[in-house]
């Protein structure tokens, strides 16, 4: 319950208390209730007869302050984000599954907060150093074991990434947010108090930011900036933060996907295998040397035949699993490379390196040895 801090009010509040409590049989149990307040006069704490609280304290998950945020008030944010982690058993978990547990789960913790509050970017580091953690290691102990570039995860599936939200990005597309709902000016209490006490007759867009106003007001008003130099978007501030309403409501994910650089696209799997003539010829290439004559086709045909054979104990429905096996992998291997390393695909290099590892392992199968001689010979 909030009201103005003058005897007045808080009486009246007093009496609204004590009618509920007429009416519902309920008491208030002032071991339970805290009083906070600033800049009152010593005879308006002794009103109510409540024990004054201390800032920060915690409301619904979150802490209030009536300053800036420090670093150790937001903890309990890391600290929750560790707890679900602790009681994951992750080691089990592959990469893929600790990737869904990190958009699904640790992500939405940090969105709550991020709704409220303009995180600080210390916060968000340690917040980034946990999710890569969890996602390499498994663990909740900060490591700086990386196999992929943190703002590389972070890029959209088309573009080679494995779209997992930037923290930080999303951080700032929760501004806009505030900032929207303050130049729409909402039936609540906290916009009417911005309206009245900082802008008064100006608008969000053209106003000067006071010095005097708290910093939440102040990130708020200087978000405006960040849209307006959107070349994306057309038209003044209220028409920009209008395209971002979705069913009345701001959405910060189209906001967020609005503000993502442009990627260059990457070709999946299924395009660089089928799409690529030097790859399709690879496979082509591979097939012959195992004496296989049959038609190509796409990803799931190619995939099925594959299945097919993986089916049967001979050594030739063997070898044909462990080939195709290497073909995805070494597929897989070089998009990376062409991805983040800008290499060539060199697909006589690559069909020598998949026959040579064949020849290796089937020097421990003594099922293979007959068919072996006769892949002796290459196409």
């Amino acid at each position: 319950m909030f009201c103005k801090a003058e005897i007045k009010s808080v009486r009246l509040l007093q009496e609204a208390f004590d009618k509920f409590s007429a009416v519902s049989g309920l008491q208030a149990n002032p071991d339970k209730i805290s009083i906070y307040m600033s800049g009152v006069k010593p005879q308006l704490k002794q009103e109510l007869g409540y024990g004054e609280g201390k800032w920060t304290f915690r409301y619904l998950g979150v802490s209030l302050s009536s300053k800036k945020l420090t670093v150790g008030q937001c903890l309990p944010l890391v600290e929750r984000i560790t707890g679900k982690i602790s009681c994951w058993i992750a080691k089990l978990l592959s990469y893929a599954s600790r990737v869904q547990l990190i958009k699904a789960v640790l992500f939405n913790i940090q969105i709550f907060w991020a709704q409220i509050f303009v995180l600080s970017k210390k916060i968000l580091k340690m917040i980034e150093a946990i999710s890569r953690t969890f996602l390499w290691t498994g663990s909740t102990e900060v490591s700086q074991k990386s196999l992929v570039f943190w703002d590389n995860i972070c890029i959209p599936l088309g573009a080679g990434g494995l779209n997992i939200q930037n923290m930080r990005l999303w951080n700032k597309e929760t501004i806009l947010k505030l900032l929207w709902a303050v130049t729409e000016k909402k039936d609540s209490l906290w916009i009417k108090w911005v309206q009245e006490y900082y802008l008064k007759t100006e608008g969000a867009e053209t106003c000067t930011i006071p010095a005097n106003a708290t910093w939440v007001v102040r990130k708020i008003l200087a978000a405006r900036t960040y849209i307006i130099q959107c070349l994306s978007l057309q038209g003044d501030l209220a028409t920009k933060l209008h395209e971002m309403v979705v069913n009345d409501k701001f959405n910060i994910k189209k906001v967020y996907t609005q503000f993502l650089p442009q990627y260059q696209k990457v070709e999946t799997l299924d395009h660089l295998y089928f799409g690529c003539k030097v790859t399709h010829s690879l496979w082509q290439k591979l097939l012959k040397w195992l004496s296989i004559q049959r038609t190509l086709g796409g990803w799931t045909k190619e995939i099925q035949w594959a299945s097919n054979w993986a089916k049967k104990k001979s050594a030739m429905g063997v070898i044909i699993s462990c080939v195709f096996g290497m073909l995805v992998a070494i597929i897989w291997r070089e998009r990376n490379h062409l991805r983040f390393q800008t290499s060539i695909f060199n697909a006589e290099k690559l069909f020598k390196e998949i026959a040579v590892h064949i020849h290796i392992t089937g020097r421990r199968k003594p099922k293979w040895q007959a068919l072996l001689l006769q892949l002796n010979n290459v196409p």
